[in-house]
């Protein structure tokens, strides 16, 4: 007995109805629905608009803090429990660029006085945040190294934690998902 003639009707009937492709044909099928339409106007058109639209989905969710979106230096429980540190905390550092336009403005005022108060002012902000960043170093590595497994890589965690003091808290990316004074 051959094996057509132990199927039954109903699987010799189910059948894809054309002959399977060449691979030749297969591959250059699956190129072109990547590609798209290129050729056209509204092809190119669509296109970028499709890219537009994943890439404010991906900066969205990038923002929110969703590991899934994050930049390599952003991702890893060491990096998230560092953003939360520093984002609970006031930092001098983020204060250093709106005390920068106070002084060019007062620094535009011609008085001998307003220039040496200035200048006085700038010296102890610049010693302040110097100051407040080295305390931060130490604080933060201590503070990693308590709360996180012995085996964790914390190798660039306290520059990256730094850098981040050192920004205004909203052009913080991705955005701080702890206030100041409050812990995750």
């Amino acid at each position: 007995m051959s094996t057509e003639d132990t199927r039954s009707d109903s699987e010799t009937a189910s059948g894809k109805g054309r002959p399977t492709p060449s691979r030749k044909d297969a591959q250059k099928a699956r190129q072109d629905l990547l590609k798209g339409d290129v050729n056209s106007r509204a092809g190119r058109k669509a296109a970028r608009e499709r890219d537009r639209q994943k890439r404010s989905e991906a900066r969205a969710e990038m923002l929110a803090g969703n590991p899934k979106y994050l930049l390599a230096r952003d991702a890893g429980p060491a990096r998230a429990l560092t953003r939360n540190l520093i984002d609970s905390r006031r930092s001098a550092g983020e204060y250093f660029v709106p005390a920068a336009f106070v002084v060019l403005v007062l620094g535009l005022i011609k008085s001998q006085t307003v220039q040496t108060a200035v200048l006085y002012g700038w010296m102890a902000m610049l010693i302040f945040v110097v100051f407040d960043t080295v305390r931060l170093s130490f604080t933060l590595r201590a503070a990693l190294k308590r709360e996180l497994p012995s085996d964790t890589n914390l190798r660039g965690c306290v520059t990256y934690g730094v850098m981040r003091a050192l920004q205004m808290r909203r052009f913080r990316m991705p955005k701080a998902q702890v206030g100041p004074g409050k812990r995750k």
